[in-house]
């Protein structure tokens, strides 16, 4: 890439990853690579449209690893295409587990603004990363949601009891109530 192409998006670590894959998925869009990374365009057998498929994926893969940490490198060491890496990692940041809704819930609801230690915009920053991870884990479902919010409400002494339910996926209110 020409100096004044470089790559201005944070690398990807423990800590920032929607805010990564957001830049990353505009970048790779604007660079006509998006197609292949995402599974949208499906490889070809031959010919010239092999040939340009090939290019894309090679420039979006090295786009990928070289805009992660190396920390994060050994998730997609091993890939051999674009898509491979971007869902390798979309599967390392975005679990959607039981426990990961949960404690997302949990932060949801006790959400403070650290006095002293943070900012408005910081904390307005934090919330809507809260937020956003939230969405991604599709928490649309209400009777569900009333179960997160009753577990995170209990007290610490019911902690064996949401460990069993978190771990049984069985997280809807009728569940719960049982």
């Amino acid at each position: 890439m020409a100096k004044s192409e470089e790559l201005k998006i944070p690398r990807l670590n423990s800590d920032n990853y929607e805010s990564w894959a957001t830049r990353m998925k505009v970048y790779l869009m604007a660079k006509g690579q998006w197609q292949v990374a995402s599974g949208e365009s499906s490889k070809p057998t031959s010919g010239e449209p092999l040939k340009e498929w090939s290019e894309k994926n090679a420039k979006g893969l090295a786009v990928i690893m070289n805009s992660v940490n190396d920390s994060q490198l050994s998730y997609i060491r091993e890939c051999d295409t674009s898509k491979d890496a971007w869902d390798k990692l979309k599967g390392v940041h975005e679990p959607k587990s039981a426990h990961r809704s949960l404690s997302l819930m949990k932060e949801f609801l006790q959400f403070r603004v650290n006095n002293g230690n943070e900012s408005i915009d910081d904390a307005i920053t934090r919330l809507d990363h809260i937020v956003t991870q939230l969405i991604s884990l599709n928490n649309s479902s209400i009777d569900k949601m009333k179960g997160l919010v009753f577990l995170a409400g209990l007290p610490t002494e019911y902690e064996p009891l949401i460990v069993i339910l978190e771990g049984s996926e069985k997280l809807e209110w009728d569940n719960i109530i049982a």
